[in-house]
């Protein structure tokens, strides 16, 4: 199937720019750019990199894939989405960004974060803390239109909240998920767990 544009525009091209740049960092230089443009047509490499655009998230989802494809041919990983919404959250982020992390409460920072994504990554991804006890969280994240969700999208964003709670400091960080709205589900349920919080750890992204 070759992608072109659509009206259904909901994954902005800051988030097509990041997938674009860990793609260059991961795969051999000798690849080029065709890897990374398979099967995307008549939408020129500038406009993907430009952070005023939007695309759709069959699009994005794509260029995704054909990083997992290159990077599964040239290493053999297959928990690229997962990894790249991780490394991809941590090298996004600024200062500011981490002092908050810090200093703001959880709930806020999941709220803020909803707001966030719906205005300038994702348009069609609500998230809401569900629970929360001494060692974990219960989060619902769930796609306003089902048919623009799938199993590269769910696997980045939990790879993204994972680099989240690692950067608030949080050790031992595991995500499980019980309900996935890329199958039978209505949203994305999972609960994230860890065994304390180390301001030291969190620090450490500072320099990173």
């Amino acid at each position: 199937m070759v992608l072109t544009m659509t009206a259904d525009n909901s994954a902005s091209c800051f988030s097509t720019k990041v997938l674009y740049r860990w793609y260059k960092t991961h795969v051999p230089e000798e690849l080029g750019d065709k890897n990374f443009l398979s099967s995307i047509e008549n939408i020129p490499l500038t406009y993907l990199l430009d952070d005023k655009n939007w695309v759709s998230i069959d699009v994005w989802s794509t260029l995704l894939h054909n990083i997992q494809t290159t990077i599964h041919n040239t290493t053999g990983d297959t928990k690229t989405a997962y990894q790249l919404g991780y490394e991809t959250t941590i090298e996004a982020r600024s200062l500011d960004q981490l002092a908050y992390l810090l200093i703001t409460p959880l709930n806020s920072i999941i709220a803020t974060l909803s707001v966030h994504i719906l205005r300038n990554i994702n348009s069609n991804l609500l998230i809401q803390l569900r629970g929360r006890h001494k060692h974990g969280i219960t989060l619902e994240q769930t796609p306003l239109r089902k048919e623009w969700y799938n199993n590269d999208v769910c696997a980045f964003n939990r790879g993204s909240m994972h680099a989240i709670l690692d950067m608030r400091g949080y050790t031992d960080v595991c995500l499980e998920e019980h309900t996935c709205a890329a199958h039978k589900g209505d949203s994305c349920t999972f609960e994230a767990t860890w065994t304390n919080r180390s301001i030291i750890k969190a620090l450490k992204f500072l320099t990173k």
